[in-house]
C-alpha cells in the first residue's frame, strides 16, 4: 500500500508540474527570482520550480493554480501530500506519525488521487 501511495503521489506531482507549465504566467508572479543550476547557468525560479516541483513548493504552487483550474487542485494536493507522509510512516493507530490509522483509509485516498490524476492528465493531453 505504501508503494501505491508513493506512485500516486509522484503522478499527482507530475500533473501539478504539467498544469504549472501550461500556466507559467501564474508561477512567474509567485516566483520572481532566479536559480543557479550546478553547471552555473541561471534560470528563472518559476522554470526551476516547474522542472523540479519540490515537495516543499507543491502546496503553494497548487494554491496559485487553484485560481485558474479550481480549488480541487489544491484539495487533491493536500491529500497527495498526506499520502506522501504515509509512504514514509505507514499507518498509525494513534494518529501521531501518520494521518492514516489503517491501510484501508489510505487505499481510499490513493484511489481518489488516482482518479484525479486520470482526469487532469486527459485535460492536459487535450490542449
Amino acid at each position: 500500500m505504501r508503494s501505491a501511495a508513493s506512485k500516486v503521489y509522484q503522478a499527482w506531482k507530475a500533473v501539478v508540474a504539467a498544469l504549472a507549465a501550461k500556466r507559467r504566467d501564474v508561477l512567474e508572479r509567485l516566483y520572481t527570482g532566479r536559480k543557479r543550476l550546478r553547471e552555473g547557468k541561471a534560470v528563472s525560479e518559476a522554470d526551476w520550480v516547474i522542472a523540479f516541483m519540490p515537495s516543499t513548493r507543491l502546496r503553494e504552487v497548487a494554491k496559485a493554480l487553484s485560481e485558474v483550474y479550481g480549488v480541487e487542485v489544491y484539495y487533491v494536493t493536500e491529500v497527495a501530500l498526506s499520502l506522501h507522509e504515509y509512504q514514509y510512516n505507514g499507518p498509525d493507530r494513534e494518529g501521531v506519525f501518520s494521518r492514516y490509522r489503517s491501510d484501508g483509509h489510505a487505499a481510499k485516498d490513493i484511489e481518489h488521487v488516482a482518479a484525479h490524476v486520470e482526469k487532469y492528465a486527459s485535460l492536459i493531453g487535450k490542449a
